[in-house]
């Protein structure tokens, strides 16, 4: 994710709205999107690459996949 990513990211989640600290609420926030970014770009490769769940080939079908993956660990 390059800085860009991430500067657009702190603002979507509020962070930079004034010039107090940021409340946890936004760095909760702000880490959720970060981690919505990330899955989102692993779910895209495994898309172009093919890779099937057999619970459905688009991007949100593999992300449900992912996070079921996930909870079993």
């Amino acid at each position: 994710m390059s800085r860009e990513d991430v500067m657009r990211l702190a603002l979507e989640a509020g962070l930079f709205d004034d010039d107090q600290e940021p409340l946890p609420e936004y760095l909760e926030r702000f880490a959720k999107l970060v981690a919505a970014q990330e899955r989102e770009k692993v779910a895209r490769w495994m898309v172009e690459r093919g890779y099937a769940t057999g619970h459905g080939d688009t991007i949100e079908d593999l992300l449900v996949e992912l996070e079921w993956q996930l909870k079993e660990k």
